[in-house]
């Protein structure tokens, strides 16, 4: 029996992904390690969000007690087909990269397959859903999902060292809304600025969350 190509807008809580047959092709888009609250030495898990040919989003987590055996399958931008996994109701604390209900649980079983570069040119690098600076403004708590944002940069205000970190506050047309920058991300758009004073500079972000800032207005924080 030949399986099916399945999509992550498939999944859902009356289906089986377990089932070796559930076989999706999907993009890394990101990837990162989640360390424990109590210990931020102390890794948790690997996360990764991938996106698939429909341009659906889902984040996708490797607990670390088997994350050895698959961190090597992946990289940021690879592309691979999974199976045999299985996926949970996405209703942890914090901030969600992904605003599909379920997320996807790997298990010592699943498989993971490289695919044929062919395939990789169907899957899309990003698919970007910028939410409206209105929208934004009408937060009234801190947004628990990251979102994307575009925007025409204004102003930049000087660097702020903050022990080993940097960060910069860069302010967007029309609503006026305020991102923090860190580290590279911070030196690398004053650099852009300073050198190109005249030049109209939009700033494209993925995976940016809302939080209030020293109870001050809220402000947008890249990942």
């Amino acid at each position: 029996m030949v399986a099916a190509q399945r999509y992550i807008a498939d999944i859902n809580g009356l289906i089986s992904t377990k089932n070796p047959h559930f076989r999706m092709v999907v993009r890394v888009i990101s990837i990162w390690k989640m360390y424990m609250k109590a210990d931020e030495k102390e890794i948790k898990s690997l996360e990764l969000i991938f996106i698939d040919a429909q341009g659906g989003k889902i984040q996708a987590t490797i607990p670390k007690s088997f994350m050895d055996t698959f961190i090597n399958y992946f990289e940021e931008d690879c592309v691979r087909q999974i199976s045999c996994f299985d996926h949970a109701l996405n209703i942890v604390s914090g901030y969600h990269c992904s605003k599909h209900e379920y997320k996807i649980v790997f298990e010592p079983n699943t498989i993971v397959d490289i695919v044929d570069a062919v395939v990789d040119l169907d899957i899309p690098n990003h698919v970007f859903e910028f939410t409206p600076f209105a929208e934004i403004s009408n937060f009234i708590e801190n947004f628990d999902f990251y979102f994307d944002v575009i925007g025409h940069v204004i102003g930049v205000s000087e660097p702020i060292i903050d022990g080993e970190k940097k960060r910069i506050s860069v302010e967007l047309e029309d609503e006026r809304l305020k991102i923090t920058l860190w580290n590279g991300d911070a030196d690398a758009i004053s650099t852009m600025m300073a050198d190109h004073p005249v030049m109209l500079v939009v700033l494209i972000m993925q995976y940016v969350k809302c939080k209030k800032w020293n109870s001050e207005s809220f402000h947008l924080h890249q990942n």
